[in-house]
């Protein structure tokens, strides 16, 4: 299991064309220490408002500054999203609730949000990829397409690793940044949270590219075979396979990863359609 999906860090003023904003889903809870309003999920945009969505999701820790290359200069034709999921970045944490898959797909759903009519594609990587997965099993219709960078999926290959194990003996959960203990805490819930995940992966139907380093030693190579052979019902899905590439793909493979959304694009209507309605009986004569 991963426990290292952050890029490059960002310091001091963010660049031209980009700003922080927030989206709160009012059916997620209101601690008292929020008062009356619901968490607001923050993130980063850049790019024409109207133009269709692309959405960054990032790995354990990480936060919306990683993709500061992708916003500065955002695909041709869509707009850029790139969010600090909760408990990180500036995004609060919601207890247990946004540890778990869906709980952190309900924070990002605001942001799904169709324009010419195409919904968002979302970007994963590695702990990002099964979360963006969750949220095209739990809003189908909502989700144009996903680009799963280095996903750890597979149930079977999540485990913590020994830094994981240490980082949760007393006294270090207290001592440790609160980024780290956030993502250790995120590492020990992945194996249930992958398992649930496998139950609602075939209500995903929109097309999927995957894209995965032959020498990552954070999430096996493995996790590409699963999600290939477990998404029966999406309507295209590719693997780009790198022999020689590791496991920070979004910072260093960029032009790999603007060609996957580029195919997923290039699909034009690429949310697969809704099942087409049961055909009604004959009227009787």
């Amino acid at each position: 299991m991963v426990g290292c999906g952050f890029g490059p860090p960002a310091h001091g003023p963010l660049p031209p064309g980009i700003t922080r904003q927030a989206v709160a889903n009012p059916e997620l809870g209101q601690p008292p220490a929020h008062g009356n309003s619901p968490i607001e999920l923050s993130y980063l945009r850049a790019g024409p408002t109207e133009a269709p969505r692309v959405i960054f999701v990032h790995g354990t820790p990480g936060d919306a500054t990683n993709y500061l290359a992708y916003l500065s200069d955002p695909p041709a034709q869509t707009q850029v999203f790139s969010i600090d999921r909760p408990g990180f970045g500036q995004s609060p944490a919601d207890g247990d609730t946004s540890l778990t898959f869906a709980g952190q797909a309900a924070a990002i759903a605001p942001l799904l949000v169709t324009h010419d009519g195409r919904p968002p594609i979302l970007v994963g990587h590695s702990l990002g990829g099964p979360i963006v997965c969750r949220l095209a099993a739990d809003y189908p219709d909502r989700v144009g397409g996903l680009v799963i960078l280095a996903g750890s999926v597979d149930p079977q290959l999540e485990k913590p690793r020994w830094y994981n194990i240490l980082g949760a003996v007393p006294p270090l959960p207290w001592l440790i940044p609160r980024t780290w203990a956030r993502a250790n805490d995120e590492v020990f819930a992945a194996p249930q949270q992958t398992r649930l995940l496998a139950q609602v992966l075939p209500q995903i139907r929109c097309p999927v590219v995957v894209v995965q380093g032959g020498k990552d030693r954070l999430v096996p190579a493995g996790n590409a075979d699963y999600i290939q052979t477990h998404l029966p019902n999406a309507s295209y899905i590719q693997v780009h396979r790198l022999p020689n590439a590791g496991h920070f793909l979004p910072w260093q493979h960029e032009d790999v990863v603007r060609n996957a959304i580029d195919e997923i694009f290039r699909l034009g209507s690429y949310s697969a359609p809704s099942p087409d309605p049961e055909p009604s009986a004959p009227s009787p004569a």
